[in-house]
């Protein structure tokens, strides 16, 4: 017990030391103190920037203007529709990956799920319109119905996936894709595919607040060495917020070639310089969450053209049934009424178009398409500023406000700075 009592008796001693040692020296303990102060701003007000263009991803506050929703939650529709124009326009044609896909393969892909559903099918609908004339029907012509559909189901296939090629522009809508797969319920797929562009600019805005903070922490002391005077402190922390901000912003983007400055220094705008990084990260999440197979199969078959689609498919299914060869024809037109040979066509095209027989074809599409691959050599091709308007919106449009409100944290640490030099 009296350990413990002399314990606390040397911590209070101790401390009543370190208040007599600040009192003495507490201007210089203020100053060599303020470097380090706005190194601290400086990585607040970036590390709050950085934590703004994500969080939350609902609105927080009382809506609709006293409050704050993360920008990439916020205005992700609109990022994913820049995003969509991006890849339209500089890295994906639609009508040249479509065309790596070869109708014949994605056909003898199908065959065993036609083969199945062309016999069961063909009985089922005989056996249901006209079951006394199907039983009758010798086993040769029966075997020969069924035999003969399989053979002609095939160039139904290829016809139907050469259609869609000839006017992929107008059954495939790339951008209602894209806003479909990362807004909403997907929204975090938008933010992953930011946070993955930007992982390192993001990384760098915050560190590089500390950094620069300190710098100008050095600037505040030759300042307040010269004119000490109180106000200067939360004016000068909300120049601090401010420039810190802006700057790890600018060197992102700024400049698009390396340059050299003050004779040794060399820089080239951080998001320049991982040019080949960024492309196979953001080519990766484009195949895998937007542009993978499922998701092309799945929109071209239900999406705004699906009727067309449909039409496309029974086209193709009826062009083949009505080429079977002539002995069997007569026979089929005259034990079936036209709007069972219709439902036959019908069944057969819902069957080819379920999700069960899209996933034979869906792997070839995928390394068929090579869409991955594509983007990558494409991004090769893009001069600097072409490159940079891939993650510069998401900066460019919302900026003004992370640098604002950094530069209003930067004040507030400013006034808590000067109450402790008052009142400490």
């Amino acid at each position: 017990m009296s350990f413990l009592i002399d314990f606390l008796h040397q911590i209070v001693s101790y401390w009543h030391q370190i208040g007599i040692y600040y009192a003495l020296h507490k201007s210089v303990i203020n100053v060599v103190a303020m470097p380090f102060m706005y190194g601290f701003v400086g990585w607040l007000t970036n590390w709050q920037a950085v934590k703004m263009i994500f969080w939350p991803k609902s609105f927080w506050g009382i809506p609709p203007y006293l409050g704050w929703q993360g920008i990439v939650p916020k205005k992700a529709v609109k990022f994913a529709t820049r995003t969509t124009d991006y890849l339209s326009s500089r890295l994906v044609h639609l009508d040249e990956i479509f065309n790596r896909l070869d109708p014949r393969v994605i056909s003898k892909k199908l065959e065993p799920v036609a083969d199945d559903l062309i016999n069961d099918i063909v009985n089922e609908v005989f056996e249901k319109s006209n079951p006394l004339t199907w039983k009758l029907m010798p086993d040769m012509v029966r075997d020969e119905i069924i035999k003969a559909s399989r053979r002609q189901l095939p160039k139904g296939c290829r016809l139907v996936i050469e259609d869609i090629q000839q006017n992929i522009f107008k059954i495939f809508d790339l951008m209602e894709l894209a806003i479909e797969s990362m807004t909403g319920e997907n929204v975090d797929k938008m933010i992953n595919l930011v946070k993955t562009l930007g992982i390192k600019e993001f990384d760098f805005i915050i560190n590089s607040g500390f950094f620069f903070g300190f710098l100008l922490g050095l600037c505040q002391v030759v300042i307040w060495l010269t004119y000490p005077l109180l106000w200067t402190i939360p004016v000068q922390g909300a120049i601090v917020g401010y420039l810190t901000n802006w700057l790890a912003i600018y060197m992102i983007f700024k400049p698009t070639q390396e340059k050299r400055y003050l004779g040794f220094f060399k820089w080239q705008g951080l998001f320049l310089k991982r040019r080949l990084d960024v492309a196979k990260g953001f080519s990766e999440l484009i195949e895998k969450d937007v542009l993978n197979s499922r998701n092309i199969i799945r929109k071209i078959l239900t999406g705004k053209e699906r009727s067309r689609i449909n039409l496309i498919i029974r086209m193709g299914v009826s062009q083949a049934i009505d080429r079977l060869s002539s002995p069997v024809k007569p026979l089929i037109t005259s034990s079936l009424q036209p709007d069972v040979i219709d439902l036959i066509k019908h069944e057969i095209s819902m069957e080819l178009t379920h999700p069960e027989a899209m996933k034979l074809i869906e792997n070839y599409v995928q390394q068929a398409l090579n869409v991955k691959q594509i983007m990558i050599e494409r991004f090769a091709e893009l001069t600097p500023e072409q490159y940079s308007d891939l993650l510069r919106p998401i900066f460019h449009e919302d900026e003004w406000i992370l640098i604002f409100v950094g530069a209003l944290l930067g004040a507030s640490v400013g006034v808590a700075q000067l109450l402790m030099m008052l009142y400490l």
